[in-house]
């Protein structure tokens, strides 16, 4: 760790010699090989070979995927992603569920899968003996899963075991019940972890619309995938490598972010193991009015969520006048359509990787409480504009970073952080129905202990807008983070119910 902080300070000071030495370390990250194997599936194969169930194959992982899992080792779980079904109706029954889970491990090879160890270094294998862990709890409230969630999320990735498991949660008799599904995000993101989980209730309820006796091929990683939606060929290299220099200079140059309302101080390298990611949850019913306030304005809701952000976090930084910095705003992208060839959602993996950040000065925002309405949607077209300014395809040349930066620097400083992360899992696309049992609620969780940066998970389901922000207490304030989810809320439900 005292190497890492070093290794910070002589980057700042010397930052040529640093944006030289990352160059060369990816250079090295991705020309790194290995001796040929017939049971070995390279990355570069990764979707052209059929996986065999049980056949004991070897799946070479992507260098943003190691880098995530042994973030996640290394972090105390860092980057878990959670999924909760809220349901209604019968009790599950534990063969049923059990066939249906096999069903589904036969449909995705990542599910029939296991971290191992070879000679050091991180691959997959198959097993036909993998079974999918599922844990059974007395549901005594609709807070009973928050506990189980805590503790799981903070469990690094583990070896020789399945990569996802599912928690339980039922009452004394037919009643809501809630399904907890749980994940490293190096294997999954938001919208492939949604689509698992709408497979596995269509099995249950057999309405499946599918193929449940044909396996899918595994998708290449996140990052093989950009090189192919990126310039290719000769002069397409010059054009590639003139932009990812200078997206790597930008970053090594920019100015360290206002932080996030801090609580109670915590070091950088401590916070994985001293602080606890609870999630500040704060619901808009009228989701379609907001849309057609959007519309009106020529903005989209995200532009407007991001304004709403940056203008209430930027009141309570202001309040407090301690940090004149400007304030930062990661909005993450799915990388899936801008692929060369678009990845559907069935695919599990980790595909998504963050916009360019829309950064606002202090003095920008109006010290006033209230702003008038057209002065704030303002604001969100300028959001707007900015993100149109941005090159569609920044995400990808972004990604060549992000293996690195999980596997070296993550967790370590604040420095290199946003004030705020915002990830848009969208309308949630799940039926309403699925046999006997009914879907009443659904929402995303993560795991951000390791950061100061909290990461706020917007989603939409049957009409109403959930916003989760996952704040590591006690390194950021609670009752700040409380005060700025209520302010966005109010401001909210009065740009619907004004005329």
């Amino acid at each position: 760790m005292k190497l890492l902080n070093y290794v910070e300070a002589v980057f700042r000071k010397n930052k040529l010699s640093a944006v030289s030495i990352v160059l060369i370390s990816i250079i090295f990250l991705l020309r790194k090989r290995r001796r040929r194997s017939k049971n070995l599936i390279r990355v570069s194969e990764r979707h052209l070979k059929p996986v065999g169930h049980g056949a004991g194959t070897l799946i070479e992982l992507g260098q943003v995927e190691k880098g995530i899992v042994e973030l996640s080792q290394n972090m105390k779980g860092a980057m878990k992603v959670g999924l909760l079904l809220r349901l209604t109706g019968p009790h599950l029954d534990s063969e049923k569920l059990s066939f249906a889970l096999n069903v589904l491990q036969k449909r995705h090879p990542l599910l029939r899968s296991k971290l191992v160890r070879v000679n050091q270094e991180l691959f997959l294998k198959e097993d036909a003996s993998l079974r999918i862990t599922v844990n059974r709890y007395l549901r005594k409230n609709p807070d009973s899963y928050l506990d189980v969630w805590m503790e799981r999320s903070r469990i690094g990735a583990q070896l020789n075991t399945s990569l996802l498991e599912i928690h339980l949660f039922e009452g004394d008799s037919n009643s809501e019940a809630d399904m907890l599904f749980v994940m490293d995000h190096a294997f999954c993101d938001g919208l492939s972890i949604t689509n698992l989980s709408s497979e596995l209730l269509k099995i249950l309820s057999g309405t499946e619309d599918f193929d449940t006796k044909v396996s899918l091929k595994l998708a290449k990683p996140l990052d093989a995938l950009c090189l192919t939606g990126l310039d290719s060929g000769f002069p397409g290299s010059f054009v590639r490598i003139k932009k990812t220099f200078k997206i790597l200079v930008s970053a090594l140059l920019k100015k360290t972010p206002a932080y996030y309302p801090v609580g109670t101080m915590v070091k950088p390298m401590d916070m994985a193991e001293k602080c606890t990611c609870n999630p500040h949850t704060v619901e808009v019913e009228n989701v379609k009015g907001l849309l057609t306030k959007c519309k009106a304005n020529k903005v989209t809701l995200g532009n407007l969520i991001t304004a709403c952000f940056a203008y209430e976090i930027g009141q309570v930084i202001k309040h407090i006048g301690e940090d004149d910095r400007k304030l930062s705003l990661s909005v993450v992208a799915d990388t899936r359509k801008l692929y060369a060839s678009p990845l559907e959602y069935h695919h599990l993996g980790f595909h998504v990787s963050s916009r360019q950040d829309y950064q606002i000065a202090s003095e920008s925002i109006p010290d006033q409480k209230t702003l008038s309405e057209e002065d704030f949607w303002n604001l969100a077209r300028d959001v707007k504009a900015y993100y149109q300014g941005v090159d569609e395809k920044h995400p990808l040349y972004l990604a060549q970073f992000l293996a690195p930066y999980f596997t070296y620097t993550a967790g370590t400083t604040h420095d290199t952080f946003a004030t705020l992360a915002i990830t848009n899992w969208g309308r949630l696309n799940i039926g309403p129905e699925f046999g006997s049992w009914e879907v009443k609620d659904i929402f995303g969780l993560t795991n951000n202990l390791h950061m100061l940066m909290p990461t706020l998970i917007v989603s939409s389901f049957r009409g109403r807008l959930r916003m989760s922000n996952f704040v590591s207490e006690p390194a950021a304030s609670r009752s700040r983070s409380i005060e700025i989810m209520n302010a966005v809320k109010e401001r909210m439900v009065s740009m619907i119910e004004s005329p």
